[in-house]
């Protein structure tokens, strides 16, 4: 049965801190935030690594967080990287008359404002379904030749792309597991068209 395991890096080594920062500082932090890998502290579980152990193939998003933690669960293994894989966008619009504000409360917020299509920095959300569906469609044809396939990605691209499969008709959870290093299985009956 063609099976799919959508995978959420480990924990960035990059800390999210608990000091206030204006917009224009939180956009500095974002950008530093994507050059950094996981924390060497970051494990996955054990039964993350036999998933791993057994998936035919493993891929991951290209940034350095996505291949870190591919590479610390295949164990040596080859990874794919890709950039259909890569976190989605966000809105950061402006300086915000200077509001200093916690990283969590700038993200939760950015991203709320992203989904309502406001002043989105880099891809809009169409951008990302549409890549979520580009995603998808390589996925199952790995799956179909090759199964388990064990990606990890991150939290958001991760809910659009099991909305996605969930919408091919794939078995699995509404939402995928947000925690870092959650799996989320789905699953396709081989008898399902498509």
């Amino acid at each position: 049965m063609p099976t799919i395991l959508l995978v959420r890096h480990g924990r960035s080594a990059l800390s999210w801190g608990t000091r206030r920062l204006t917009a224009v500082e939180f956009r500095a932090w974002v950008e530093n935030y994507q050059r950094h890998g996981i924390a060497g502290d970051s494990v996955p579980s054990d039964s993350l690594i036999a998933a791993a152990r057994a998936a035919a193939v493993v891929v991951c998003s290209d940034v350095p967080r996505g291949v870190e933690s591919a590479r610390r669960v295949a164990e040596g293994r080859e990874v794919v990287a890709t950039p259909l894989l890569r976190e989605a966008g966000s809105a950061m619009p402006g300086n915000w008359m200077g509001f200093r504000l916690s990283t969590t409360t700038w993200d939760w917020g950015f991203h709320y404002l992203w989904l309502c299509g406001l002043r989105p920095v880099g891809e809009p959300v169409h951008g990302t379904r549409q890549r979520a569906r580009e995603a998808c469609t390589w996925l199952e044809s790995l799956a179909r030749e090759q199964s388990p396939v064990l990606v990890v990605a991150h939290w958001t691209i991760n809910r659009f792309l099991a909305a996605e499969l969930r919408r091919r008709q794939w078995l699995g959870p509404r939402r995928p597991a947000g925690e870092n290093w959650g799996v989320t299985r789905y699953v396709r009956d081989a008898a399902s068209p498509g």
